[in-house]
């Protein structure tokens, strides 16, 4: 199981490129259905180390040696004028977190 869409599509760790198949598959898309999924028996996921954040009964994680990373982005309102969002963009622009500028892609 894996959250469906974008980067999630790609096998991590090389899991495809052994000869285990699944006999059922199931798509979701959000991370807390994969791991209702998980708790329930229905079988494993490969999920962002972030579920870690909120453990679930019953439902163990471990590292995936070698996995592919997974792409972030920051989002925030084009028209917020906070000065702490624009101290956070400064210090973030400043250790080169950004592929582009900070203005962002509306």
């Amino acid at each position: 199981m894996v959250p469906e869409g974008g980067e999630h599509d790609r096998p991590a760790g090389g899991l495809t490129q052994r000869e285990h198949r699944p006999q059922r598959a199931y798509e979701v898309t959000e991370t807390s259905a994969a791991l209702a999924l998980v708790a329930a028996g229905l079988g494993i996921a490969v999920l962002p180390d972030s579920v870690r954040s909120a453990p679930r009964e019953g439902v163990l994680c471990k590292d995936i040696e070698d996995a592919l990373p997974v792409p972030l982005a920051l989002a925030w309102r084009a028209d917020d004028a906070s000065p702490l969002l624009r101290n956070l963009l400064k210090v973030l622009e400043q250790n080169d977190v950004f592929l582009e500028g900070p203005e962002g892609v509306a």
